[in-house]
């Protein structure tokens, strides 16, 4: 584009903000823009959102414009999300709001900035910003689930619960060992390890190869204590061993001995062969 055409289209957008213009004006204008405009414009134009909001006609050209220019609800979460990709958490989180105040209802982006606002450790705000998307969509299961996480770690125990087993409960939702996983925690976190156990079970349940559950019924179990219990211990640590081999130092760091749990597994692997 020419620094003519350039310098036009930024003094017709700036009429846009600034002038009471008529509906023919604006009309006029909008078209212009959507003729030589491009994406990088989302910053000027969706504020004029909040202008225009009670005049449904320049509202609705207002929109065709940016979808034209490719300014569309999806392309502005996209952008936000390349915007954490690189490790700018405000400029995702100016991309999300952008997003929501084109379309309210893209719970996409209310969930994302929730989890930007986490990472800010705005808390009261992150847990708003999943409040707002659940509000569109009450089954969005890693809403409720991450509405849970920082119930938990504020230690509001009784809602952390609530928004895990609203996670688990949600019908469409593929990743229900999560919330389940977090139930666990949440039993451990008030020395429920029983309890604890059979939610981390729960969670297994569901995805076999999930190692940190299998680990965390390990640690579990050599709580509660006794004989048996650090039996079926030793039994988890080890399988979580296999499935995930990083786990060692953290069970090292329960006072296991590894090597404990390597002649457990040759002895399991010899009682499978009958002696002839």
């Amino acid at each position: 584009m020419s620094n003519d055409r350039q310098q036009g289209l930024l003094k017709a957008i700036n009429d846009l903000k600034t002038k009471d213009l008529s509906p023919s004006e604006i009309k006029e204008i909008l078209e212009k823009v959507a003729e030589i405009g491009d994406k990088n414009l989302s910053d000027d134009l969706i504020p004029l959102i909040d202008k225009f909001e009670n005049d449904k006609e320049i509202i609705f050209l207002l929109k065709e414009t940016l979808s034209k220019l490719q300014i569309t609800p999806y392309n502005l979460n996209e952008e936000g999300i390349a915007e954490e990709d690189a490790d700018n958490v405000d400029g995702a989180i100016h991309k999300y709001e952008l997003c929501v105040k084109l379309d309210p209802s893209y719970h996409w982006a209310w969930y994302n900035l929730g989890r930007m606002l986490d990472r800010k450790h705005l808390t009261e705000q992150a847990i708003d910003m999943y409040k707002k998307a659940l509000e569109v969509n009450e089954n969005y299961g890693d809403a409720w689930n991450n509405l849970g996480n920082i119930y938990s770690k504020i230690n509001r125990f009784s809602l952390a619960r609530e928004a895990y087993e609203r996670s688990a409960n949600c019908p469409a939702y593929d990743s229900k060992h999560f919330p389940y996983f977090n139930l666990g925690l949440l039993y451990d976190k008030v020395d429920d390890h029983g309890k604890a156990i059979e939610y981390y079970s729960k969670a297994i349940e569901l995805r076999n190869d999930y190692a940190k559950a299998h680990y965390n019924i390990g640690r579990s179990y050599k709580k509660l204590g006794g004989a048996e219990n650090i039996e079926k211990a030793k039994e988890f640590f080890s399988e979580s061993i296999k499935l995930d081999s990083s786990l060692i130092n953290e069970i090292r760091d329960q006072g296991v001995i590894i090597e404990e749990l390597m002649a457990l597994e040759i002895l399991k692997k010899l009682e499978k062969f009958e002696v002839s």
